[in-house]
C-alpha cells in the first residue's frame, strides 16, 4: 500500500490533470472540500484540471499510511501549497482512499484541518 499511494502522491506532483485521472476507475468518486463529491474519471479529470490552474506550487508530504484493508487506507500529509495571487501555505490533510485490486482508486475523500485558506 505505501508504494502504490507513494507512486499516486508523485503523479499529484506533476500537477497533470490527465496523468492523475489515470489512477482513477471510470466510476470512481472523488470529495476534495469545498467541492462537491464527483463522480466518474471525465469529471475527476475535469476537476484536477481546474484546481491545478488555480495554484502557482503545490505539492505534498505523505507523513503516515495505516492501512485498514488490502485495498482500503487512510494516509496523513502536509500540504504546501500558493494559490495564485495569494500567499502560501501548508495544511495538514486526511485522506481516505480505496483501489481497486489492480490499483485503480475507486473512492477517494479528502479532509483538510484548516479550509479557510479556500474561501479568500
Amino acid at each position: 500500500m505505501d508504494k502504490r499511494i507513494h507512486a499516486f502522491m508523485n503523479d499529484m506532483h506533476t500537477l497533470n490533470a490527465v496523468t492523475v485521472s489515470n489512477w482513477f476507475t471510470d466510476d470512481a468518486t472523488l470529495w476534495i472540500p469545498p467541492s462537491q463529491i464527483i463522480s466518474g474519471k471525465s469529471r475527476i479529470q475535469a476537476l484536477f484540471r481546474c484546481m491545478f490552474k488555480r495554484y502557482e506550487a503545490l505539492r505534498w508530504t505523505v507523513l503516515e499510511i495505516m492501512p485498514l484493508s488490502d485495498t482500503r487506507c487512510i494516509f496523513v500529509s502536509q500540504s504546501f501549497g500558493t494559490i495564485k495571487g495569494k500567499n502560501a501555505y501548508a495544511n495538514h490533510v486526511m485522506t481516505d482512499v480505496t483501489f481497486t485490486t489492480g490499483g485503480l482508486i475507486t473512492n477517494l475523500s479528502d479532509f483538510f484541518k484548516d479550509t479557510s485558506v479556500f474561501s479568500e
